[in-house]
């Protein structure tokens, strides 16, 4: 059996992405071991997985949460000049592993001997930890936790919400969507970031060269929030949530992996009436839109729930600090600051989310029917491919409103096909979970 570590990003959906898999394995016979920086520890500690804490000089307890939310911060120049900082400090740590201050890792990678590093693919420090690995002569894969790709694929960014057709006039518009994104980064991190770049082709190639990796293997034409080396990509997602013809030599579509047996929040359940449908709404673990904009958002779901007593509402705040400033809640809400997703979508008949990859997840192998309303990265890909696939709908959160919302629910609600559609991606997604394809892919690459 094999030691395997996992490098992760200290984010809750980073983690619960892993969980299933990392469990599998350690089932199997496999050590695992999570590997990060110091923030980490706290999402892997309620898991009992072992985990190894490095860099911590560089990036103490508390690093990456220690600045402006920007649901909290009225100031836009001061996240702005945190997020420059912050980017600029990612700048020095690559600039000082070039130089040889990587002793830290490498003495744990001694220490450890892991046969596998399991690198979580969609962050900025992704191809950190691949080439550190890939220095210290340690087979590394990619876990998508997303579906990002590279420009080459001929699909889409996943940051936008194109579907792709088998037109010219298609192929036309996914290349530039790319183009544009391309263009976009360059404005963000050359002009309005005066330089500070963690895409710099140079700092990056200077990085490969010092790890000893091919830098023509490098791929920086990615949707990915890092470039990307040469791996072998495994993506947990079922290939039927893709678009058709998302293929990649590389890339190996496996199982959702939801891991019905995480530790979720408290809940008041005895305030659930048990004759009527829940109707549940939560917008992910992650704030990144104005205080305003989600205030508005869940108000508005309140007005709605208002206007239907006949469903149990349960709406999840997350960390948009406004549990208390939603005013009078009707005796069919609940409105609590984290809930139990996986429990509520065994018992949900719609969810109102976000777009997020996890969430989604979530809902197809719970059979639960979608109103996304996209907020940021890859939850517009999300939502495109549920409205593609007749999973559900599509909002616009800046737009929203109770009329437009409750004409979105009364769709859902009166469409018989978003049902039929989530119950058959049910199935397909319980059959690739039962499969474990993630697991099998893992020790066959092992051998």
């Amino acid at each position: 059996m094999a030691v395997i570590g996992f490098c992760i990003h200290p984010i809750t959906g980073s983690v619960h992405a892993t969980l299933k898999l990392a469990k599998q394995l350690r089932t199997a016979g496999h050590q695992i071991y999570y590997l990060g920086v110091p923030d980490c520890e706290e999402y892997i500690d309620r898991y009992g997985f072992d985990f190894i804490s490095v860099f911590g000089e560089w990036f103490p307890r508390g690093w990456l949460k220690n600045g402006p939310s920007p649901t909290v911060s009225k100031s836009t120049l001061k996240t702005f000049f945190w997020v420059r900082e912050r980017m600029r400090w990612v700048n020095k740590f690559i600039q000082a592993l070039i130089k040889g201050e990587d002793k830290e890792f490498v003495d744990s990678i001694r220490r450890l001997q892991p046969r596998l590093i399991i690198i979580v693919a969609t962050h900025y420090d992704s191809f950190i930890w691949a080439l550190l690995s890939y220095k210290a002569g340690i087979r590394c894969i990619y876990l998508h936790d997303t579906l990002c790709r590279s420009a080459g694929d001929g699909m889409p960014p996943i940051t936008t919400g194109i579907v792709p057709r088998k037109t010219l006039f298609s192929r036309f518009i996914v290349t530039f969507s790319w183009k544009y994104l391309f263009f976009k980064r360059f404005l963000y991190q050359e002009i309005m970031m005066r330089g500070v770049n963690l895409y710099s082709k140079r700092l990056i190639r200077n990085f490969a060269e010092s790890c000893g990796y091919p830098v023509d293997e490098i791929d920086f034409h990615t949707d990915m929030l890092a470039p990307k080396l040469n791996l072998p990509e495994l993506v947990l997602c079922p290939s039927s949530f893709d678009f058709p013809d998302a293929v990649n030599t590389r890339r190996y579509y496996a199982e959702a992996s939801i891991d019905f047996e995480r530790k979720e929040a408290e809940f008041p359940w005895e305030k659930i009436d048990p004759c009527h449908p829940i109707i549940y709404c939560a917008l992910g673990s992650l704030s990144i839109l104005p205080k305003k904009v989600y205030r508005r958002f869940f108000q508005g779901v309140i007005r709605v729930a208002d206007m239907h007593p006949e469903y149990n509402w349960v709406v999840a705040t997350g960390e948009t600090q406004i549990l208390h400033e939603l005013g009078i809640v009707p005796c069919n809400v609940i409105i609590v600051d984290v809930a139990p997703q996986m429990a509520l979508l065994q018992r949900a008949s719609l969810m109102i989310n976000h777009g997020g990859t996890n969430t989604v997840k979530e809902c197809m192998i719970s059979g639960v029917p979608i109103i996304a309303f996209p907020i940021g990265f890859d939850t517009y890909g999300n939502t495109a491919r549920v409205v593609y696939h007749g999973l559900g709908i599509k909002g616009d959160i800046r737009k929203i409103n109770p009329d437009i919302l409750d004409d979105l629910f009364q769709k859902i609600q009166s469409t018989p096909s978003f049902q039929v559609r989530a119950s058959i991606m049910k199935k397909v997604c319980i059959e690739k979970e039962n499969a474990q394809l993630a697991l099998n892919f893992i020790e066959t690459f092992l051998k």
